[in-house]
């Protein structure tokens, strides 16, 4: 007899994701089973849409619960080519509601998916779904909770490496999420020392030695067995793209998780890695998330004044951002307008004409005549965008060129003509 298995290899994913939901209840699948331990009432391994909370999300303080996750891609029910509006939303019996979400796609992949679940207190899935409510990704159920340990842990491993790998824009292309999880507060050295003899006695010294700390964390999957292999896969990958972090730390397992008998938690044990300065190596979230941070990347005039030689011109300009935006009202922050190099316009919040979803909006006072000019946006000045969290990232000047008839950007580009 053959199994009709859907996969052909193990999917060590933080979050499994299908293109059908009936991949959930294959349980030829052993990935589709859940054990809650022999001593509960019998038949305790579960299809995962029995209605079991398989995973946890936490929702953190420090950014409000934003997670970035890739995906897995799978042609088995895949619904090609993806469209570029993908969203996430979050899907139970009582409700579906779209989260503050960026999906990095393109018509063969999706490679992954940054949202936020601090409004969400409950249980369900995750939906990837397009502006007309196709659904092309489900997610096993989630329940996200807040005020129970847990530890940040970021990871841009391959996935068995061998057969898959998720490497796009490696710059972004993390896992970036919680886990219920603690430290035990059980550290200890490790010692590795060379030593030699003293002359003809009977005794040592130490001729080189190297002490390694190491940390203990205790995790609880909630019956998710499936979560400590994720683990235990992301944080044993070796190779350019390796690195694993607890708590923005970089760690390295001293061995396999201890894994508790019948309760699906496990303890795992980590060497902390330094730098040459004996300092941990540390991963910055803003880094990660830099692709989703308010940044400049198209600024065009509104009007279609023609430059004329020997007439100066009124014109206005739209700034184009990446993501969805707000602004301050703080009046200290400004936008700079520089001919040369010289400053000739300085425009606060006020003189703003308007935000519209990802443009800004502005009517500059002065008339430009020939010549260079730049423009210079404070990074306070954007102060947030489709998450509410995440302020401009200091990539917010541009430079244009009015030339006889034309402007022209910094890319020399045409921009009007």
């Amino acid at each position: 007899m053959s199994l009709n298995l859907k996969y052909n290899f193990f999917d060590y994913s933080i979050i499994r994701w299908v293109n059908n939901l009936s991949h959930f209840q294959d349980t030829f699948n052993p990935q589709n089973n859940q054990y809650f331990g022999h001593t509960l009432p019998s038949k305790n391994m579960r299809g995962y849409e029995s209605g079991y909370v398989h995973n946890l999300l936490i929702n953190d303080g420090r950014y409000d619960g934003v997670h970035r996750l890739p995906i897995i891609e799978y042609d088995i029910d895949a619904l090609k080519p993806y469209p570029s509006n993908l969203k996430v939303f979050f899907v139970n019996e009582i409700e579906v509601k779209e989260l503050p979400s960026v999906v990095k796609n393109d018509s063969d992949n999706i490679y992954y998916i940054t949202f936020a679940s601090n409004e969400i207190t409950s249980s369900g899935r995750l939906e990837i779904r397009d502006e007309e409510g196709k659904v092309y990704k489900y997610s096993e159920c989630v329940r996200f909770v807040s005020n129970i340990p847990y530890v940040i842990v970021h990871t841009r491993n391959y996935f068995n490496k061998d057969g898959f790998n998720w490497e796009y824009k490696p710059m972004n292309n993390w896992i970036r999420t919680n886990l219920p999880a603690k430290c035990l507060g059980l550290t200890n050295v490790e010692p590795d020392r060379e030593l030699q003899r003293l002359g003809s006695k009977n005794s040592y010294e130490a001729v080189e030695s190297r002490n390694d700390k190491k940390i203990t964390y205790e995790y609880n999957t909630e019956g998710k067995a499936l979560l400590l292999d994720a683990i235990e896969v992301l944080s044993g990958n070796t190779g350019s793209n390796a690195g694993f972090y607890l708590d923005l730390i970089r760690v390295t397992p001293a061995g396999e998780i201890e894994r508790e008998e019948d309760s699906i938690n496990g303890k795992g044990t980590y060497f902390v890695q330094m730098n040459d300065d004996y300092s941990v190596i540390e991963i910055n979230d803003e880094d990660i998330f830099d692709d989703i941070k308010p940044v400049i990347t198209i600024l065009n005039p509104l009007d279609e004044s023609i430059f004329i030689e020997g007439l100066d011109n009124i014109f206005s300009l739209d700034i184009y951002y990446n993501t969805d935006i707000q602004i301050t009202t703080d009046l200290t922050k400004e936008i700079r307008i520089f001919k040369d190099e010289i400053l000739i316009e300085t425009l606060t919040p006020n003189d703003i004409v308007g935000v519209t979803n990802n443009k800004l909006e502005i009517k500059p006072n002065s008339t430009y005549s020939e010549g260079i000019y730049r423009i210079e946006v404070d990074d306070d000045f954007v102060i947030e965008n489709t998450f509410g969290i995440f302020g401009a990232n200091g990539l917010n000047n541009w430079n244009f060129e009015v030339l006889k008839g034309r402007i022209y950007n910094d890319n020399y580009s045409e921009v009007y003509s």
